[in-house]
């Protein structure tokens, strides 16, 4: 198994695995790891270069940012599971509050 789409389609095959790994274990590194993949090299190192592309794309919400993330090679598409000190899609579009 090497994609996320692969594993629901397959974790049946062993009884062992759940359906969201994530659940069970609160400490799940995500799919990237969990499959024996390296993170992207190519992504922006922290939130905050992200959050400055997202900001100059003209991104303003999550939804938004769901849609339109790939504009940017750079932009992970889980900010929040890429980078460990990410805030909140707020402050990630620069709203304080």
């Amino acid at each position: 198994i090497k994609t996320k789409d692969e594993y629901k389609e397959r974790y049946k095959e062993d009884p062992r695995l759940p359906s969201t790994p994530y659940r069970p274990y609160p400490d799940f590194p995500g799919f990237t790891a969990f499959l024996g993949k390296e993170k992207r090299a190519d992504l922006y190192p922290t939130w905050q270069e992200a959050s400055a592309a997202a900001i100059g794309l003209g991104i303003k919400t999550k939804d938004e940012y769901k849609e339109r993330y790939k504009e940017d090679p750079r932009l992970p598409s889980t900010p929040y599971k890429t980078y460990s000190d990410f805030p909140d899609f707020p402050a990630f579009f620069g709203k304080n509050g």
